[in-house]
């Protein structure tokens, strides 16, 4: 991300909105003391704000509860069988598709805290915005059943089988939402492959910097078949050095791609025989802008917050040395992937 023209900005509204945010999912009771420490250490509000960092309170406020949204269902989702997961996504589309229902008793607490974000979110979006949000959010929790059926199944995709289903799990694209809630692009515009190429890029860069700052955690409980790191050492028969060489390799080269095609976009959509109106064009430039804002949140979120490296990541973004984690449960090394060492060093990849 050295050469990434977007820099780190965080949202003025941050500690606020956190605030606000943070009571409203509180007042639901849904933690654990595991979970409770968990969400804490996170700072998902963090998270929003640097994605979202020119977005209005009301936004910012609908983004964060979106993120308290998304730890409920990783909860309740997290290894658990495909019938569980299953049952899981279809109560947060019924609670979506029908925000004015009352939720049945006894039912899950994800079906409330997902028809009230929505109820808040319908009040500060156009209809353009709520149909891809709707549409991109369906296509999340699909890829959530799925990934519980690879695991039920211990299948270890290949690579692009990965990265095709880890671009809807990682959940960027409904997450654009935080800053696209006003406008109202027309569908041929939004809808088109050259914007949806845009947004796989972005997605992939999320990917790919999610998996490589989990993996020390994931490979510590046996967690970590739903890993790029994993799958490429699997596919490609490396080792976790590799691995890494392989993704940064993979993610300068499409930070070029990105540039190219932002660059182009309106005179691309227009030679493709889409209507682009300088108001569609002005849209269009405020949502690539957004998307472009994604990539350095995720790499700065990952490392301030203490998600992945408690209180060191300040220190390991900085000296790029990260400690090997001991099993946790077994030694079983279920795939025969290669062993990295003790002591993990973050390779300088020369890309031309």
């Amino acid at each position: 991300m050295d050469t990434w023209p977007w820099p780190r900005k965080l949202n003025v509204h941050y500690e606020e909105v956190k605030r606000e945010s943070d009571s409203w999912f509180f007042a639901f009771r849904p933690f654990t003391p595991k979970s409770l420490a968990a969400f804490e250490r996170c700072d998902f509000a963090k998270l929003t704000c640097l994605g979202g960092n020119s977005a209005s309170k009301e936004e910012i406020r609908v983004g964060c509860d979106l993120m308290n949204l998304f730890f409920l269902i990783d909860e309740y989702t997290d290894r658990q069988p495909r019938e569980v997961v299953q049952t899981t996504c279809d109560i947060v589309l019924d609670a979506l598709n029908n925000p004015e229902k009352p939720r049945p008793e006894g039912e899950i607490l994800v079906g409330s805290v997902a028809q009230l974000f929505w109820q808040n979110a319908i009040k500060h979006s156009t209809p353009e915005a709520r149909r891809f949000f709707m549409k991109t959010f369906s296509l999340y929790l699909d890829s959530v059943i799925v990934q519980a059926d690879d695991r039920d199944k211990n299948y270890v995709r290949t690579i692009q089988e990965y990265i095709d289903m880890r671009r809807d799990n990682i959940g960027l694209r409904p997450s654009l939402f935080i800053g696209t809630m006003k406008l109202d692009m027309p569908a041929p515009a939004w809808d088109h492959q050259y914007l949806l190429d845009l947004e796989n890029i972005i997605s992939d860069f999320n990917l790919f910097d999610n998996d490589m700052v989990s993996f020390n955690k994931e490979q510590a409980s046996d967690d970590a078949e739903c890993n790029i790191v994993t799958v490429i050492m699997h596919s490609l028969k490396t080792d976790y050095l590799g691995a890494i060489e392989w993704i940064v390799r993979e993610h300068k080269r499409l930070q070029r791609v990105f540039l190219e095609l932002a660059v182009s976009l309106p005179q691309r959509l227009r030679d493709d025989g889409v209507e682009v109106t300088p108001r569609t064009e002005e849209q269009l430039g405020l949502y690539i802008e957004h998307m472009a804002q994604w990539p350095r949140a995720n790499k700065q979120w990952s490392f301030e917050s203490g998600r992945y490296f408690g209180d060191k990541g300040l220190e390991i973004q900085e000296t790029r040395l990260v400690r090997k984690l001991p099993k946790r449960t077994s030694d079983d090394n279920k795939l025969g992937l290669p062993q990295a060492n003790v002591i993990i060093t973050i390779p300088t990849v020369e890309v031309c």
